[in-house]
């Protein structure tokens, strides 16, 4: 399952990978991007601790959230991370379903 904050995030490094921000410019604030993309402002305050994290951005205090490096278009967040572990999962467990279907079709089948 994706979380709110890892979409705000991969969306925030895309953009900053195609340059709407400059090393050294500051981010909108955390109410404008929430508004921007209608979540809560805790989801853009942890999108931003993901993209902090990744050594992308700093937050001064009473300044707000500052690029200090650009990622590579080819990076992979955090986010996208978990996405792709959330479907192994899901892959894996779709497999034991179809596996347990077979083994109740066989005991089935064995009865008639």
């Amino acid at each position: 399952m994706a979380y709110k904050y890892e979409g705000v995030a991969t969306d925030l490094k895309h953009r900053m990978t195609w340059k709407e921000w400059s090393v050294g410019e500051q981010l909108p604030g955390v109410h404008e991007l929430a508004a921007h993309y209608d979540v809560s402002p805790s989801v853009v305050k942890d999108a931003q601790e993901v993209l902090r994290m990744e050594g992308l951005i700093e937050t001064r205090r009473g300044s707000g959230s500052f690029v200090v490096a650009i990622p590579e278009a080819g990076d992979m967040t955090l986010g996208m991370h978990r996405q792709l572990e959330a479907i192994r999962d899901d892959l894996a467990a779709a497999r034991e379903a179809v596996v347990r279907a077979e083994r109740r079709l066989s005991a089935l089948t064995d009865l008639a």
